[in-house]
């Protein structure tokens, strides 16, 4: 069942600083969600299991534009209540804050900072909250776990842009954490691996970024990242690790021509789920795009001059540990060669992607 209803409230020159603002919306949302999911488990063991599932939110959301839109304020209050039952087991009801609220600073055209804070929340489905046995092999067991937690999830983030001609500039920073997290738990039973689900645990991502674009010339530009990241798991295994990333991207424009050349460093990250440490490599490529009225063409290369690309997954817990290197295409040499024609109805409009005012003194491109 799903039901909505929303009303807008637009005020205007009626409070008592009416010179302040210019805008004002309020909205309210009331949203009511069910699911019904089963699973049926056969072979050695048999099982049945049935998640019934309801949520209903309560949603106030409050925009505001103040001192001749120099800052702009968004409340966004709300409440969560989640019922749930699985087959057999008692009902379960949880109670929960969600926001999304922001405020933007305009400081003058070149100058802006935004400061928010999020919560939500979210209930495992039946693949974790069941209580079926999977035999997986002689030596490991699946079993779920009925009494998981609900995890709540918490962001705070700044982001500040700049506009510094020739240079763009935006860094950001967030700090997400999840509490009652679900992941992975391995204990020994008798002579067998069990491999189950815990909601006893923290995860926390902290990432830190810059962001910088550079219009060197009217033909070439210049885009750069650099990120940090830390993840890390509190309770439990007490899992941590720390990403460093950089990436850069050419493009030269040549009439109806676009040549690009981009390369990235390599990533890690903490799986929530998995506790597991991900690792992927290094990738760069080139490409040239060429664009006319409907026509588009390009042809490009990926990573031509490295061999066996690997991906590299490992986990260290207290009763399992495991290590893995995995191919994929996406990681290894490749060609392509793309061709587009784009078909106009109706009213005609330009599907020219090079269509861009290199004059204007700013790296972003703005189009014609």
């Amino acid at each position: 069942m799903l039901w909505h209803n929303t009303f807008t409230d637009i005020i205007e020159n009626t409070a008592p600083f009416s010179k302040a603002f210019t805008l004002a919306i309020l909205t309210l949302v009331n949203v009511a969600l069910k699911w019904i999911s089963s699973s049926l488990y056969e072979g050695d063991y048999r099982s049945w299991q049935h998640l019934w599932r309801g949520e209903s939110l309560l949603n106030l959301s409050y925009m505001q534009h103040l001192f001749d839109n120099k800052i702009t304020l968004m409340i966004n209050p709300g409440l969560s209540l989640l019922n749930y039952k699985l087959h057999t087991q008692p009902k379960c009801q949880d109670w929960t804050f969600r926001t999304n609220s922001w405020i933007r600073y305009q400081l003058h055209s070149n100058h802006q900072f935004s400061l928010g804070f999020a919560m939500g929340n979210f209930q495992p489905d039946i693949s974790y909250v069941n209580t079926a046995d999977q035999t997986i092999d002689f030596l490991r067991i699946q079993r779920g776990n009925p009494n998981l937690a609900n995890p709540t999830i918490q962001e705070y983030f700044f982001t500040y842009d700049a506009t510094l001609n020739p240079v763009n500039l935006q860094i950001n920073s967030w700090h997400t954490r999840i509490k009652n997290n679900v992941s992975v738990d391995y204990y020994s039973e008798g002579e067998k691996l069990i491999s189950s689900y815990l909601s006893n645990t923290t995860y926390d991502k902290w990432k830190l970024e810059l962001i910088a674009s550079c219009r060197i010339s009217d033909k070439l530009r210049i885009n750069s990242t650099l990120k940090y990241e830390k993840f890390k798991v509190a309770g439990g295994q007490g899992l941590s690790t720390d990403n460093f990333m950089a990436s850069l991207q050419a493009n030269y424009f040549i009439k109806s021509f676009t040549l690009s050349a981009w390369s990235k460093s390599t990533e890690k990250t903490l799986d929530s789920r998995k506790l597991a440490v991900m690792k992927s490599p290094a990738l760069y490529g080139v490409s040239l795009r060429y664009n006319k009225a409907n026509w588009m063409a390009e042809m490009g290369t990926e990573n031509p001059f490295t061999h066996k690309n690997n991906y590299r997954e490992y986990s260290c817990t207290n009763a399992y540990q495991y290590e893995q290197s995995r191919t994929s295409r996406i990681y290894q040499q490749t060609a392509y060669v793309k061709l587009a024609y784009t078909f106009d109805f109706g009213k005609k409009t330009s599907r020219e992607f090079n269509s861009v005012d290199r004059s204007i003194n700013s790296a972003i491109l703005k189009a014609e």
